[in-house]
């Protein structure tokens, strides 16, 4: 996702195989997301200002898209912008 304007989408599949689309809101529509990475239990989106949100209450069975958006304070983890941006693009190679 390099465009603000980009959709995301929770793709969900019942047991008995069915589909459906669920639209999730991006955290800030005015700023492109640089990373995404998911998993069952969690969701982390890098902008390209620096923020850092994650999807909370993701539940793979119950809520498979979240409820919301949460802002990680990254002065609380003593990460910089910079240690930021080199995990992104890690991520980013390893998910290609």
């Amino acid at each position: 996702m390099s465009q603000s304007n980009a959709a995301m989408l929770c793709i969900v599949r019942s047991a008995r195989g069915t589909s459906r689309v669920i639209d999730i809101s991006p955290p800030d529509k005015s700023v492109a997301c640089l990373c995404l990475s998911a998993s069952s239990e969690a969701v982390w989106c890098v902008l390209a200002n620096g923020s850092v949100y994650v999807r909370a209450h993701v539940s793979a069975d119950a809520c498979p898209q979240g409820r919301y958006w949460q802002c990680v304070n990254l002065e609380q983890l003593g990460l910089s912008l910079s240690c930021l941006v080199l995990f992104a693009l890690m991520l980013f190679s390893v998910l290609r």
